[in-house]
């Protein structure tokens, strides 16, 4: 609790050799996170979609992201997703 009323600032550099500060994800994934692609879920029923909101932590992928994920991670299919979503969690904790 804080009951100075103040504020901190933190200012993170960057590594030597590296050009940008630190990424620190906001969030984890948990177990139960279920990673879906946008498309499939929204033509999901709305009775698939509770289940699977109710079952686990639903994260969605943008379709228009998943090109730019396989060619980053070639070969693993849509695990690409998964890759992709941890190097750039920016995009899907906020």
């Amino acid at each position: 609790m804080d009951e100075g009323n103040i504020y901190h600032l933190w200012i993170l550099a960057p590594k030597e050799g590296e050009m940008g500060p630190p990424r620190i994800p906001v969030g984890h994934m948990r177990e139960d996170t279920t990673l879906v692609l946008q498309s499939t879920y929204e033509n999901a029923s709305s009775s698939e979609r509770r289940h699977i909101k109710a079952n686990s932590n639903v994260l969605i992928f943008p379709d228009n992201l998943l090109p730019v994920a396989q060619e980053m991670f070639p070969g693993e299919g849509l695990y690409a997703m998964m890759k992709y979503m941890r190097r750039h969690p920016e995009k899907f904790y906020k």
